[in-house]
């Protein structure tokens, strides 16, 4: 497994901001934006047109970008001295989560490690379920956890502990099913597991009998946010 750390540049950065600033977009995924960046007035971004809201959030974000580039380029840096460490630690116990060897495997990625191939091959599905807001899309955002509770992967993640943030959306820490916390039902499938295939049937199973009551959930925690 190789990761390439860097900074993707302004425009490539816009996008991704941009996806969330839809019309109509739940301010639980439009919020943020304006939470850390205070510079954007919310309420007049939001009187624009999608074109011109998009203007005024490049306009004001470039200068933030221009004063911090030189960081980013230093935290890119960081991240792949970081990676280089704790490389075969992670390759290993990735490997050992789903059943493929990553050694050899997975040598382009940027920052963002995927695994939506491996459940295309079990599933034949297309790749636009992978996103949200699918229910398939919800149980990989799930079913991360289990896989970090790997002491291999939490030790090395200052972030895994619920208390300094976590490793999945908030909402699903409270998410409670047949009584039972919805992460540790999904982590006592992972570990029990025969297989991952196995693992990935049964645990979307269980959100297909409950999807309901995940997306209920969801839609309030969202709503609140």
């Amino acid at each position: 497994m190789e990761v390439t750390f860097l900074n993707p540049g302004f425009d490539e950065i816009l996008a991704s901001i941009m996806e969330f600033q839809a019309e109509g977009e739940n301010s639980f995924w439009s919020e943020p934006l304006y939470h850390f960046y205070p510079q954007l007035d919310r309420a007049y971004a939001e009187s624009l047109p999608a074109p011109k809201r998009k203007k005024y959030i490049a306009d004001t974000l470039w200068a933030v970008y221009e004063e911090l580039e030189e960081i980013l380029e230093e935290k890119a840096i960081l991240y792949a001295k970081r990676w280089e460490k704790y490389k075969g630690q992670i390759t290993d116990a990735l490997s050992e989560a789903f059943e493929t060897d990553c050694r050899d495997i997975l040598n382009d990625l940027r920052a963002h490690v995927t695994l939506n191939p491996v459940w295309q091959r079990v599933f034949g599905d297309e790749p636009a379920e992978y996103e949200r807001p699918h229910l398939k899309w919800i149980l990989s955002e799930m079913a991360v956890e289990p896989v970090m509770r790997d002491e291999r992967l939490s030790a090395i993640n200052p972030y895994f502990p619920r208390e300094e943030g976590g490793c999945v959306y908030p909402y699903f820490y409270d998410m409670v099913l047949d009584g039972k916390p919805v992460l540790d039902t999904l982590d006592g499938m992972f570990r029990r597991r025969e297989s991952i295939e196995g693992f990935m049937k049964e645990s979307y199973r269980y959100c297909q009998k409950h999807e309901a009551e995940i997306r209920r959930h969801i839609e309030k925690a969202e709503e609140h946010f």
